[in-house]
């Protein structure tokens, strides 16, 4: 990734960041995973174990959701995803995107309400 070595470097557009998640990202480990535990989503009454290319479906809506505005503080998620900034754009550059998918979380403080 050269366009990490130089901090002062524009991240690629928002769509090349995209397809970089895409082909790198394991799909079929998330598969593997979520059929392993059980994991289904719903779809009306239909419960189902999603394939790979519903799985990069789900992460291609979520990283185009999160850059139609360019909030650093911007995220989105669902089924497990999140798609995030890791280093949130500014006034002068745009952000990195980030895909995880999460089994569980946990951030201090957060039962106090």
């Amino acid at each position: 990734m050269k366009w990490f070595k130089n901090r002062f470097t524009k991240p690629p557009q928002y769509e090349d960041q995209i397809r970089h998640i895409l082909v790198t990202f394991d799909f079929e480990r998330v598969a593997d995973e979520m059929g392993r535990m059980g994991w289904k989503w719903t779809s009306g009454r239909k419960a189902y174990v999603p394939n790979v290319n519903q799985l990069e479906k789900t992460a291609i809506s979520l990283l185009r959701l999160v850059t139609q505005t360019e909030d650093p503080m911007m995220e989105a998620a669902t089924g497990g995803f999140r798609a995030y900034y890791a280093v949130p754009p500014t006034w002068h550059r745009r952000g990195t995107l980030a895909l995880t998918f999460e089994v569980a979380s946990y951030v201090y403080g957060e039962e106090e309400g």
